[in-house]
């Protein structure tokens, strides 16, 4: 994720959903976070997916990691919980692709047979991966996490997101760690920085933070 959600997860205590990230950035106005959720361009396809669900809305959404670096869409911070299955959450599913591009057209007319038939439970999870890519795996087997996630993933859904002592690492490009070490150096020795680099190295200091309670981070070339 971004670096404002990983801010956003330190006060919160936990990964939250992108609706409570949007109503937190509000400094806690539902009307106004609700008003700024709303304006994604992916908010109707979005919401005709989880309707589907019971306590869609709540959503948390993520991505099977075998080792790499995550989905660059998602932002720069990839956090990796190891078996969000050990926590008992409310609901937890694995997709083949990302939800609403898949069972959503332009409209946000929803297949929900379509959904509902390959939703696919966490303990199947490899299982699925196998059916999904098994034509396109080769022998060299350093090039298998960028096959499960990449530009393609499978899309992970818990409720509720885990609290911050359930994250075991948080990975990021080697090349984004340098930037961020200059980025701190620079802010130590008084430069000025923009909002986004100061945004950028106040979440940097909360990883580190973590690091100090037990999670682990990796730097991914």
């Amino acid at each position: 994720m971004f670096a404002a959600k990983v801010l956003a997860y330190k006060d919160e205590g936990a990964v939250i959903d992108t609706r409570s990230f949007y109503v937190y950035q509000a400094g806690g106005d539902i009307v106004a976070g609700a008003k700024k959720f709303a304006a994604g361009a992916w908010t109707q396809r979005r919401e005709a997916f989880e309707d589907v669900w019971k306590g869609g809305r709540q959503f948390v959404y993520g991505a099977l990691n075998a080792g790499g670096y995550g989905v660059d869409s998602y932002g720069e911070f990839c956090l990796i919980e190891d078996d969000p299955s050990a926590r008992s959450p409310d609901a937890l599913a694995v997709f083949p692709d990302d939800s609403a591009g898949r069972y959503t057209s332009p409209p946000a007319i929803i297949d929900e047979a379509l959904a509902c038939d390959e939703a696919t439970g966490w303990a199947h999870r490899a299982d699925l991966v196998t059916i999904e890519r098994a034509a396109e795996v080769g022998a060299d087997e350093s090039a298998w996490p960028s096959l499960i996630c990449d530009d393609r993933y499978f899309e992970v859904i818990v409720v509720p997101g885990p609290p911050l002592d359930r994250l075991s690492e948080v990975r990021l490009k080697a090349t984004y760690a340098t930037e961020l070490d200059d980025l701190q150096a620079r802010y130590l020795t008084g430069d000025v920085l923009t909002y986004d680099e100061l945004n950028q190295v106040a979440a940097y200091d909360v990883i580190q933070s973590w690091r100090r309670s037990g999670t682990a981070i990796t730097e991914v070339d």
